[in-house]
C-alpha cells in the first residue's frame, strides 16, 4: 500500500500530495495549516486525554483497542468543544503519527470526540497522514464528511448518521453496521459491507473482492467497477451500477 506523501513547509504548513492509496486523487497537492497544540488550550487538553489511552502505562491501559473504546470518552466528556475543535485535533495528529498504534488510536480517538461532541456537522482530515486512522466512525451517529483515505473497518458498528469519505477506504468497510449510509468516493478494498446488518454502502471507485460477506441485511451499491461478490451472502441487496447483483431470498 503506497502512503500518502507528507513534507513540511513554511509557518508550520503541512504540504500533503494526493492520497495515493488505491487510485483515487482529488487535488495534485494542496496546503493544510496544522494548528499548533501548545496555543490552543482545548487541543492541549485532547492531547492530554491522547496520552492517557496507552498500551503500556497510560490511565487507560489498552490491550484490546475497540474493548477500550467505551472508556476513552470519560476522558474527554468533561471537556466544552466544538466541531471545529475536532476538525483541528484531525489535523493536529499529524504530531502523534509515530507511535505505536497510531492508526487504530487516532479512529477511536477521532470517533470518541465526534461521539461526546454535541454537534452534528464534522469534518475529519487524513490526506496528511502517513497512515490512514482505523475504525474512524466506529459506532458512528452524527455526519461525518472525511477529507482524505481511511484505513479498515470505516463506520465499524454504525447506527444512524453517515459518512461520506473523499477517498479510499480500507478492508472491511461498513463491518456489522447497523444502519446509516457510507459514501466512499475513491476505492474500497476487500470485504466491504462485512456482516452487515443495514443501512446503506455506495462505492464510487473499485471494490475489492468478497464484497458483502457475511450481510445480512442493508444494500451495496456499486457505482464502479468491483472484482467479486462474497459466497457467503445471507441477506440485503448488491447493485452494480444500478443492477441487482444479489438479492436476499
Amino acid at each position: 500500500m503506497e502512503q500518502c506523501e507528507v513534507g513540511t513547509g513554511k509557518n508550520g504548513r503541512i504540504l500533503a500530495a494526493s492520497s495515493k492509496f488505491g487510485r483515487f486523487s482529488p487535488e495534485a497537492e494542496r496546503t493544510v495549516r496544522i494548528p499548533e497544540i501548545k496555543s490552543d488550550p482545548i487541543l492541549s487538553k485532547f492531547a492530554d486525554a491522547w496520552r492517557e489511552c496507552d498500551s503500556s502505562g497510560g490511565r487507560i491501559v489498552v490491550v484490546d483497542w475497540e474493548m477500550a473504546f467505551p472508556d476513552i470518552p470519560k476522558l474527554i466528556s468533561a471537556l466544552r468543544f466544538t466541531e471545529n475543535d475536532v476538525e483541528s485535533f484531525s489535523l493536529a495528529l499529524i504530531s502523534f503519527q509515530n507511535e505505536p498504534n497510531f492508526p487504530i488510536k487516532a479512529g477511536l480517538f477521532l470517533s470518541a470526540l465526534v461521539d461526546v461532541c454535541p454537534g452534528a456537522d464534522f469534518i475529519i482530515h487524513t490526506a496528511h497522514l502517513s497512515l490512514p486512522p482505523e475504525s474512524l466512525g466506529y459506532e458512528n451517529k452524527k455526519k461525518v464528511v472525511v477529507q482524505g483515505s481511511v484505513g479498515r473497518e470505516l463506520g465499524n458498528g454504525m447506527r444512524s448518521g453517515s459518512i461520506i469519505v473523499k477517498g479510499d477506504a480500507g478492508f472491511c468497510a461498513g463491518d456489522m453496521m447497523q444502519g446509516s449510509e457510507i459514501v466512499i468516493e475513491g476505492d474500497a478494498a476487500a470485504n466491504l459491507g462485512t456482516m452487515m446488518n443495514g443501512g446503506k454502502i455506495t462505492v464510487h471507485g473499485h471494490a475489492d473482492r468478497y464484497v458483502g460477506d457475511e450481510m445480512n441485511s442493508g444494500v451495496i451499491c456499486l457505482d464502479g467497477t468491483y472484482d467479486r461478490i462474497s459466497q457467503n451472502i445471507y441477506g440485503g441487496f448488491i447493485y452494480s451500477k444500478d443492477k441487482m447483483i444479489f438479492h436476499e431470498k
